[in-house]
């Protein structure tokens, strides 16, 4: 059975840091939206442009699968978002089925769903 993971970070550098980590232990990043987890379905944006807005980043999380669990890593675009993010995504999953929910402004959540990962 698959387990399911949130990680939600302030922006692409701590993601690009989190793949590299999480590649390390096996993991695959999935490139294509055809291939990411049914689960995390409702967190990729249908429409463009997102909110009407052409120049704003169109928010996707990077997925990762390894080892039985499947990873939605979301960049907050700055640390001024990272509360409306959490609750935007997490009221689009549901939240019972994750594994953890990891934000790395709050380490003791983050390092409690790293540790689940790596064990």
């Amino acid at each position: 059975m698959t387990k399911y993971c949130y990680i939600l970070t302030e922006g692409a550098q701590d993601i690009a840091f989190l793949i590299k980590l999480l590649k390390y232990d096996g993991m695959k990043q999935i490139e294509k939206g055809s291939n990411v987890n049914p689960f995390w379905d409702d967190l990729i944006p249908t429409t463009f442009p997102h909110n009407d807005e052409l120049n704003r980043q169109v928010p996707v999380p990077k997925f990762l699968e390894g080892n039985g669990v499947s990873i939605a890593l979301q960049g907050a675009v700055g640390d001024t978002r990272l509360v409306e993010t959490i609750q935007e995504d997490l009221a689009l999953l549901p939240s019972e089925k994750l594994l953890g929910i990891g934000n790395r402004r709050k380490r003791n959540i983050t390092d409690s769903c790293i540790c689940q990962l790596f064990n």
